[in-house]
C-alpha cells in the first residue's frame, strides 16, 4: 500500500511539475485513451448488437410478408379448387340426370329380343297381309366421341298384300304403346290388286344383342 501511494504521490509531482500547455496535453491524451476503451469496450458492442437486432427485424420482416404472400395464394388456390369441385359435382348431376332421361327413353322401345315378335303379332291381326322376308342387320352403335350411347337394332321387312291392309298394318305398327323407328318405305304394286312393301325400320337398345332374325 506504502508502495503504491508513493507511486501516486511521484505521478503527483510530475504532473504538478509541467507547464500548463504540457497539462493540457497530458489530460487530452488521458481523454482519448479513455475514449478509446469505452469505444471498444461498450459502443462497439452496442453498436454491433443494434446492427443484428436490424438484421434479424428486417429477417422476420421477409419471412413473415413471405409467409402472407404463401397464405394468400393457397387461399386463392383453395377457393379455385372448390369452385372447380362445385363445377364437376354439378356436371356429374347433369350427367346421371341424362344417363336416367337415355334409361327412360330406352324402355319405350322395343326391345331387340321382342321385335321379331312384335312384326308377327301385329301380322296376325291384320288380315289380308303376309311377310315376304325379315332380315336383320349387325347392330350399329351410336357414340358420343369415343363413348358408345346406345346400339340401333335395324330390321328389313317386306310384306305383301292389297293396299288397303297394307295400309292397316303400318298404322297398327305406329300405334303401339312400343316404339320403332321407320326409316324408310318402298312400295310397288305386283300384280294389281296385290302390292309389296318394304320397310326399313329400327329399335334402339343400351345391348349389342343381335336379334336373332
Amino acid at each position: 500500500m506504502s508502495s503504491r501511494f508513493a507511486q501516486l504521490k511521484n505521478l503527483q509531482d510530475w504532473y504538478q511539475a509541467l507547464s500548463t500547455r504540457e497539462r493540457v496535453l497530458v489530460l487530452a491524451a488521458v481523454a482519448a485513451g479513455v475514449w478509446v476503451v469505452w469505444l471498444f469496450a461498450i459502443w462497439e458492442p452496442l453498436l454491433n448488437t443494434s446492427v443484428s437486432v436490424q438484421q434479424k427485424e428486417q429477417r422476420l420482416e421477409s419471412e413473415a410478408n413471405a409467409a402472407g404472400n404463401s397464405l394468400a395464394m393457397q387461399v386463392q388456390v383453395d377457393a379455385e379448387v372448390a369452385d372447380l369441385e362445385s363445377d364437376l359435382g354439378l356436371v356429374a348431376d347433369e350427367i346421371a340426370q341424362l344417363e336416367l332421361d337415355l334409361e327412360q327413353a330406352m324402355r319405350a322401345f322395343v326391345p331387340p329380343e321382342r321385335m321379331v315378335g312384335v312384326l308377327r303379332d301385329v301380322l296376325v291381326k291384320v288380315p289380308g297381309v303376309h311377310i315376304v322376308s325379315l332380315r336383320s342387320q349387325l347392330p350399329e352403335a351410336v357414340t358420343n366421341g369415343d363413348q358408345i350411347v346406345f346400339y340401333r337394332h335395324p330390321v328389313t321387312l317386306e310384306i305383301e298384300g292389297r293396299y288397303a291392309n297394307l295400309h292397316d298394318y303400318l298404322v297398327a305398327l305406329e300405334s303401339r304403346t312400343e316404339m320403332l323407328s321407320f326409316h324408310s318405305l318402298d312400295y310397288q304394286v305386283v300384280e294389281h290388286p296385290l302390292a309389296r312393301a318394304t320397310l326399313k325400320l329400327s329399335t334402339l337398345s343400351r345391348s349389342k344383342e343381335w336379334l336373332g332374325v
